[in-house]
């Protein structure tokens, strides 16, 4: 069975060459994080491995594992999820955050080469430029950058209509689909 939800909350992360952005070029990398109660902070299926690039690599690292993908269950207190980069082929670079709906986490960059936290929106696209000096070990580590998460102060992740609201079968799709609506009450419609 094949489970559609809507609207969950995500943050796309891209990578870019800082020159490369101002010209408007596609991102030398980029991941996706999900949160969501029906995701688990395991790994597990729902999350994807990361593809190898013939130069930067930026993933999450779960666990040992480098993921292009990392769906995970809404933060509890304050999540901190480890970003991985390597591969630096360039000194200055920019990370645009991208968020869908996630108007309702207080999100933060922190750079533990700088010792800095930057916070992020929920709501709107946001920046943050770093150089990468290769002979300063700290500034060119793999772990250099982390992403931390946690609730806004009484906010919920997902509105009611989130919620899996169909299942749709079978999958792939041969000669018939079924589709069952969840949290429908009768009546007229």
């Amino acid at each position: 069975t094949w489970k559609w939800s809507f609207d969950i909350p995500l943050m796309n992360i891209n990578l870019f060459q800082k020159d490369s952005l101002l010209n408007k070029a596609m991102p030398l990398d980029g991941l996706q994080v999900r949160f969501s109660d029906k995701y688990s902070s395991d790994l597990d299926d729902y999350d994807a491995e990361k593809p190898w690039n013939q130069d930067e690599n930026l993933s999450v690292l779960l666990k040992g594992t480098k993921l292009s993908i990392e769906s995970r269950a809404n933060p509890e207190a304050i999540d901190t999820i480890q970003l991985y980069l390597e591969q630096e082929r360039h000194q200055d670079y920019t990370f645009v955050f991208e968020p869908s709906n996630a108007g309702s986490l207080d999100l933060e960059l922190y750079d533990n080469y700088l010792k800095k936290a930057v916070a992020l929106s929920g709501d709107v696209k946001s920046q943050y430029s770093f150089s990468v000096d290769a002979a300063i070990a700290a500034s060119a580590a793999a772990d250099r950058f982390s992403l931390r998460a946690k609730m806004g102060s009484g906010a919920s992740l997902e509105k009611a209509s989130t919620s899996e609201l169909f299942e749709v079968w079978p999958n792939p799709v041969s000669d018939w689909v079924g589709i069952k609506a969840k949290g429908l009450t009768k009546g007229n419609a």
